[in-house]
């Protein structure tokens, strides 16, 4: 079925319900197929992924009481109804709105969770196919085996640097289509396994105690992602002569870590008391988890951005699009934005100064944030959340068009809270009443 045949069905089942409240519907699953076809589903895909017009019908039906024949013809010029008629008709048009605005609610946060799944499939074969390219055939059938990176990846020949973590104040790695994975060891030394060829040539050296690897060519085009353009539908391909890029740091090693890359993802674990963090990348996720820093600036695109148990002394900057924000236990000592497009912010865990969770055209959760001031802005989704506190602790601002709000529109109270969409819900409720 076409995405037109569709939209005719479900206006044709539903065609019960008053005009303001068919048109919102309608809306609302539109909007919910063209976010599946821009996520990368085909429109038969796409189509056949959403509910059935004649069970939206039927719901939306039993939740109302009303059957399509129970609903009086349209008054003719003639007789405009009697005053009790009036009342009885804008109480059913104002039940049907709020219903309509529950399953809108509902289904907005059905077509972001299957949105998700289909990203978070894509990243995990993307991963599966850069990490297969480091393992012997032998290996793969024995996780439990530490496997050491390979000599060769293609035509690229591995290299090894190590020095003493006392000789630098920091690290800074300039890259081109090469993941990197960054972790913690013990001891005192710096180990950096590196590939590089003839025609992506790279060195390490330390330059004025900070430990550089940067290619030595201006620019750099091998392995990586590559797009494929079919149909105006695009697809990653991995190239698996693309290496990665292994650093390992000890635990408390007191360093600035700079790493910019594209279309590889960037991955740092255990390291607990980081200077100055800078991390780029594009096209791939960033993952960091049990990481300590005085500040954080991780951004990338078109994919996702993991957090678990991050902390900076100062500033926390998280940034992606077209993907979802996903942090836990996460804390800065002074200003914490996580921002996104196209796609949902969660976060469970968070204390700040002043928090921003920014969106665009997706939903945002977020749970238990300590902050002195919050601020939670998406369009076109919902926005849930509990947050510390009773409600009279809060100076708040929120607003919505086309859903619900539990919030007051205004409020004063000791501590900013801003909480704004438009085609969405607001669903924000208080640890304490």
């Amino acid at each position: 079925m076409s995405r037109k045949e569709y939209i005719q069905e479900l206006t044709d089942a539903l065609r019960f319900l008053p005009e303001d409240a068919r048109q919102a519907a309608l809306a609302f699953y539109a909007e919910m197929l063209d976010d599946r076809m821009e996520d990368g589903m085909d429109e038969e895909s796409a189509v056949a992924a959403m509910e059935a017009p004649g069970a939206i019908a039927a719901r939306l039906q039993t939740e109302n009481g009303e059957a399509p024949e129970a609903q009086a013809a349209p008054a003719s010029p003639l007789h405009t109804g009697s005053q009790d008629e009036k009342i009885e008709f804008a109480a059913l048009a104002d039940s049907v709105l709020k219903n309509v605005e529950k399953i809108v609610g509902q289904a907005t946060e059905a077509a972001e969770n299957a949105a998700e799944q289909a990203s978070t499939i894509a990243e995990k074969a993307a991963e599966q196919a850069s990490e297969s390219v480091k393992k012997p055939a032998d290996s793969q059938e024995k996780p439990d085996v530490v496997v050491l990176p390979p000599a060769r990846v293609g035509e690229y020949e591995k290299q090894v640097f190590t020095c003493p973590v006392d000789a630098l104040e920091g690290v800074r790695l300039i890259l081109a289509n090469m993941p990197v994975r960054v972790k913690a060891c013990g001891g005192d030394q710096v180990t950096l396994v590196y590939y590089t060829s003839q025609r992506d040539p790279y060195t390490a050296q330390i330059e004025n105690g900070v430990l550089a690897l940067r290619s030595n060519k201006e620019t750099s085009h091998r392995g990586g992602f590559h797009f494929s353009f079919i149909a105006d539908h695009f697809s990653f391909i991995w190239d698996a002569s693309s290496p990665t890029v292994e650093l390992s740091l000890p635990a408390n090693a007191l360093v600035d870590l700079t790493a910019h890359t594209s279309n590889g993802s960037i991955k740092a674990e255990g390291l607990r008391a980081l200077c100055q963090v800078d991390l780029q990348t594009s096209n791939s996720r960033i993952s960091l988890k049990e990481m300590r820093c005085m500040s954080l600036d991780a951004q990338t695109s078109n994919s996702r951005l993991a957090l678990e148990n991050v902390e900076s002394k100062q500033h926390f900057r998280g940034k992606t699009s077209n993907a979802r924000i996903e942090a836990s236990g996460v804390r800065a000592g002074g200003e914490m934005v996580l921002q996104t497009s196209n796609a949902r912010g969660v976060v469970n865990g968070a204390a700040a100064q002043v928090f921003s969770l920014i969106t665009s055209n997706g939903g945002l959760q977020a749970d238990h944030v300590d902050a002195g001031a919050v601020t939670l802005r998406t369009s076109n989704g919902s926005i849930r959340g509990v947050l510390p506190g009773s409600v009279r602790d809060w100076a708040i601002q929120s607003k919505t068009s086309n859903g619900s709000n539990s919030l007051p529109d205004f409020q004063a109270g000791e501590k900013p809270l801003s909480v704004r969409t438009s085609n969405g819900n607001i669903a924000v409720d208080f640890e304490r009443t």
